[in-house]
């Protein structure tokens, strides 16, 4: 998605049902470079604690709205269920929102002299009934892998900054890169 939180600039169930989105981008887009944006991260299928089953086109068991599923290629399944990442949002400048970030934003940005956006990085692994369907999660050692857009693959450290994790997320961003991973 490119570093575009959709869920409140479109309502999530038309992402799923309708594939609304943040629209297509084309290589040839992508200023920051080929080598420094992120294209696919690897994300847990299950993040939560209970069981997670669909009925109804709703997540059943869930308590709290942490847990979610994430799915491919599918149409009829509610937001929880949607593989995104960078769309979760991270104040750079809080730690109320260090574990599950701010995904109810409809942007990024804080403050209003700062045009960059902030995005949530991959957090450190959790015990399950305290992670949030909107986070990354490892599966070990503390590191997340990724497929940058010019076809390398990274493993991305949870200790990553924000600054750095958003530059990679934004295709466009204009940031200076800076690999403190």
């Amino acid at each position: 998605m490119f570093g575009k939180n959709i869920f409140n600039q479109n309502n999530p169930w038309n992402i799923v049902w309708d594939n609304s989105g943040s629209g297509a981008g084309r290589v040839s887009t992508i200023s920051d470079g080929l080598s420094n944006t992120l294209g696919v991260v690897e994300k847990r299928m299950i993040t939560g604690d209970v069981v997670v089953s669909f009925k109804d086109w709703g997540t059943q068991g869930q308590t709290g709205g942490n847990d979610g599923a994430n799915t491919w290629a599918v149409t009829d399944t509610q937001p929880e269920g949607m593989s995104f990442f960078g769309t979760n949002c991270k104040d750079p400048n809080q730690t109320w929102d260090a574990q599950e970030g701010q995904w109810w934003l409809g942007n990024c940005r804080f403050g209003t002299t700062d045009p960059r956006e902030y995005f949530q990085p991959p957090h450190s692994i959790l015990v399950p009934s305290s992670q949030h369907w909107a986070n990354i999660y490892p599966f070990s050692n503390n590191t997340t892998g990724a497929l940058m857009m010019d076809g390398s693959v990274r493993w991305i450290k949870t200790s990553i900054s924000v600054p750095t994790w958003s530059a990679m997320v934004t295709p466009n961003g204009g940031e200076v890169y800076q690999d403190d991973n």
